[in-house]
């Protein structure tokens, strides 16, 4: 005998398709973590972007150290090719006026503090020979629309001290590459301070002085300042004390900052 049995459309479904737990795969996922085990994975995140902020920091510094670096080696190409076609004479380097500024004629025009733009820049006798604006100013200073001057023994005279007679000794200045004695050891261009920089002269007082006339820009590193040297490399000062900028011919901060100064002064015209 054969029974017929008889499912209604939806009981035939439920015999098909039973019915899953009431619960989402997101309800799942996060049943399968504790809050400790979160805490942890946050935590390793802000790890993790911590160290890669502080790489990308570093290699910030770095790139804008070196395009620095680079600046003052084009400076100091250029500054050879002018006394390439000016039989041996250096780029003038000289200073006059109220406030401190490089006179016409100069490898730079005018003043930083109130010059506007790159004009002081594309006035100056240098810019023939490097023509690109950028390369006068370190990528680092926001400051100023110049970040570099040069020894203030080369080929300068001060408009302003009538007490000043050239030419001067050659321990003091030197007009051609020629009378450069020891052109490895002398230093051409110089990153030099925000608050220091006026006209295109890096003044280093005389020994015995004890005073900073200028002060150099440690703004890659607190204990370093970049410069380029008359034979067309380029390196860094390494400095005992911390150079901050206070006012012109300021005095050495301690026995360190004398040493530092005294080290500078040595790098103007070794003999």
């Amino acid at each position: 005998m054969h029974r017929h049995f008889h499912f209604s459309a939806i009981q035939r479904g439920a015999l098909i398709c039973p019915r899953r737990p009431e619960h989402s795969r997101l309800s799942t996922f996060c049943a399968g973590f504790t809050l400790l085990e979160l805490l942890v994975v946050i935590a390793i995140i802000t790890i993790l972007a911590s160290v890669l902020a502080s790489g990308l920091a570093r290699a910030r510094q770095v790139s804008r150290r070196t395009s620095c670096e680079s600046n003052l080696r084009q400076l100091t190409l250029a500054w050879l090719l002018y006394a390439d076609d000016n039989e041996g004479h250096i780029v003038p380097n000289r200073t006059g006026g109220e406030p401190p500024q490089s006179s016409p004629g100069s490898w730079v025009v005018g003043s930083v503090k109130t010059n506007t733009g790159a004009l002081g820049t594309r006035m100056g006798a240098l810019f023939p020979y490097l023509r690109t604006v950028p390369a006068y100013m370190c990528s680092a200073d926001l400051s100023t629309n110049r970040s570099y001057a040069m020894n203030c023994g080369f080929n300068w005279f001060d408009n302003n001290d009538p007490s000043l007679t050239e030419p001067l000794p050659a321990c003091y200045m030197v007009t051609t590459l020629s009378q450069i004695a020891k052109p490895a050891d002398t230093f051409t261009f110089i990153d030099e301070s925000p608050g220091s920089i006026d006209d295109g002269f890096f003044g280093i007082n005389w020994p015995p002085s004890s005073t900073w006339l200028n002060l150099p820009a440690t703004r890659h590193d607190e204990r370093r300042t970049s410069l380029s040297y008359s034979d067309g490399h380029v390196t860094r000062i390494q400095w005992l004390a911390p150079k901050i900028w206070i006012q012109y011919d300021q005095p050495a901060s301690g026995p360190d900052d004398l040493s530092d100064l005294v080290l500078m002064q040595s790098k103007v015209l070794p003999q």
